[in-house]
């Protein structure tokens, strides 16, 4: 209900990286190929964690990546390719508020703790909102 309340129409789809290392490598590419494949009123969210830590396995080297880094890039591309405008880019943060000074330029924060669809809408929906333009009164 929050979704389509906040403008959501047609599918929803899920997309997850990071199942590994060398798919974390990807997501810039992949993600930005993503929104200029999709049509102009796509409406995208990105949720990164804050911090991503792969063990090294066999091979494989260790491989710690910071999430405010890797939105920051996918920020500065988007706004380069002038797609920024179809593109939330939240961070999931451990911290109930995240006060990292680095995470500025992302469109927020989302707490880990909420587990919930109807919460992290909840939480989503202001921001969403500020976004894209849509205010309650347009709903």
């Amino acid at each position: 209900q929050i979704f389509k309340k906040m403008g959501g129409k047609g599918n929803i789809a899920t997309k997850i990286w990071g199942e590994d290392a060398a798919s974390l490598r990807r997501f810039l590419p992949e993600a930005l190929d993503l929104i200029a494949k999709s049509t102009p009123d796509t409406r995208i969210v990105f949720f990164l964690d804050k911090n991503l830590h792969y063990a090294a396995h066999g091979n494989n080297d260790e491989l710690f990546i910071c999430g405010i880094q890797l939105g920051n890039e996918l920020i500065h591309e988007l706004n380069r390719q002038n797609l920024r405008k179809r593109a939330i880019v939240l961070l999931r943060s451990a911290e109930e508020h995240d006060d990292d000074e680095n995470s500025d330029s992302l469109d927020g924060s989302i707490p880990k703790t909420i587990m919930s669809s109807e919460r992290c809408l909840q939480a989503l929906e202001p921001i969403w909102n500020k976004h894209f333009g849509i205010t309650p009164s347009s709903y």
